[in-house]
């Protein structure tokens, strides 16, 4: 085998063995770079080899990540759909909650969590949780400076909590709307019936 027998001087089949060889690790060399490392770049920067240096995100393009709200960074106001109504009407009734904050957060913004209540001067009228609460959680992120806003139509109905004793259609008069979300009470906004 290493003495090569042949009519040829033995350097010639030495250089064709060489050639030979060159060849084959060329194969090897462009299967490898083909098929596994593509597939290595593939693979998610958790499963790649160590030696591979991770690539650093930009604190430019990068967002961070969303964080329950604190209540310091929500703004609560009531808002109704017209300034006056017609005794019998059902008002849109509504809740805005604002993120004043500088990065996304996350509010639950389920029926548990908010809370409408209607008043006539100090005496209070109806209130959104009084007959029935809508069970679940509701999470919702904030952008900066997004509002979100749930609404209700009330009957114009009185009520009282735990839906006790009669509902009577309320009168003519002035009345305040009251948004409360969790444990902040917001701004109020006034209307009328007529």
């Amino acid at each position: 085998m290493l003495r090569p027998i042949g009519s040829l001087p033995s350097s010639v089949y030495w250089r064709r063995r060489l050639l030979f060889i060159g060849a084959v690790l060329l194969v090897a060399l462009t299967v490898y770079v083909l098929f596994v490392a593509k597939d290595d770049k593939k693979k998610p920067a958790s499963q790649r080899s160590s030696s591979q240096p991770s690539p650093r995100s930009s604190p430019h393009t990068s967002t961070p990540p969303a964080v329950p709200c604190v209540p310091s960074v929500l703004s609560v106001a009531a808002q109704t759909s017209a300034k006056t109504f017609k005794v019998g009407d059902r008002p849109e009734l509504e809740i805005r909650i604002t993120n004043t904050g500088e990065t996304p957060c996350i509010a639950n913004l389920s029926d548990g969590q908010i809370e409408l209540l209607v008043y006539n001067g100090e005496s209070r009228v109806w209130g959104s949780h009084d007959c029935k609460i809508q069970p679940g959680d509701s999470p919702t992120t904030l952008a900066p400076r997004q509002t979100a806003r749930r609404s209700i139509r009330w009957a114009g109905l009185s009520s009282q909590p735990d839906c006790a004793g009669g509902r009577q259609r309320v009168g003519a008069g002035n009345y305040t709307l009251q948004a409360r979300f969790g444990q902040i009470d917001g701004h109020t906004v006034m209307f009328s019936m007529r």
